[in-house]
């Protein structure tokens, strides 16, 4: 434990110009549990301890090796990175760490988890490509978007800290999907429009006619009937060509 909190401590002093993490932070951090998607003390001590960086404090820009991390996480806890890499995803946490999502970011050497406390609902896009700084967590052991388990370098990093140097394409997919029903709603349209065109003159022909032209020939025909119920029925059989 001893060596392990002055590891720690070692690599808070080549932090940059970030808060170096206290002798409590340090040891609340080497309790963290690897391979565990929990958050256990030392997710605790990372986000209080990124709650005291500066505004635009950054970690020192050296090469960070996702590989070197996952492969010994205990003797990088605590370590300062930057990050640069494409947005992926982003998931809010659940209470009661309600401002703090869980990023993955794919950088040149891999796809990396940052814990991002802060968050607002207008932060970055999926598909931005970001700059962070942050502090590496621990190792975590997680289902891939291919289904297959791996590991997976964590981080804890504050939302004030995370720079967008590249805005998302606009998303081709989402504009056919909008296309899709605009053209069905479109070669509907034309459809009703061609079937009305065309059942006018077939109206017509069928002889058909309006309810006021049915109910005038109706009225003709009463004015020439007898007043008597019989012998007007008499004379439409007649009229129809039936026997009287």
């Amino acid at each position: 434990m001893l060596a392990t909190c002055l590891l720690v401590v070692a690599h808070a002093v080549i932090a940059g110009d970030l808060p170096p993490l206290s002798d409590a932070e340090a040891t609340r951090l080497a309790a963290a549990i690897d391979d565990a998607d929990v958050r256990d003390e030392a997710f605790v001590a990372l986000v209080e301890h990124i709650e005291r960086w500066p505004m635009g404090s950054t970690a020192p820009d050296a090469g960070v090796s996702l590989d070197a991390l996952v492969a010994d996480p205990v003797s990088h806890r605590g370590e300062a990175a930057r990050l640069t890499g494409r947005l992926e995803q982003r998931t809010p946490q659940p209470a009661p760490w309600d401002d703090v999502e869980e990023w993955f970011v794919r950088t040149d050497g891999g796809a990396a988890a940052v814990y991002v406390a802060g968050v607002s609902v207008d932060g970055p896009r999926v598909g931005d490509t970001l700059q962070l700084s942050a502090r590496f967590y621990k190792r975590l052991h997680l289902v891939g978007r291919d289904g297959q388990r791996r590991h997976f370098a964590a981080f804890v990093a504050p939302a004030s800290g995370v720079q967008v140097l590249a805005a998302a394409p606009a998303d081709a997919t989402n504009v056919r999907l909008l296309l899709v029903p605009l053209g069905g709603g479109l070669f509907l349209a034309v459809l009703l429009v061609a079937w009305s065109r065309r059942s006018k003159p077939m109206s017509a022909a069928r002889g058909q006619w309006s309810t006021q032209e049915v109910l005038d020939a109706a009225d003709d025909a009463a004015q020439d009937l007898p007043p008597d119920p019989a012998e007007a029925l008499r004379a439409l059989h007649a009229r129809a060509g039936g026997p009287s």
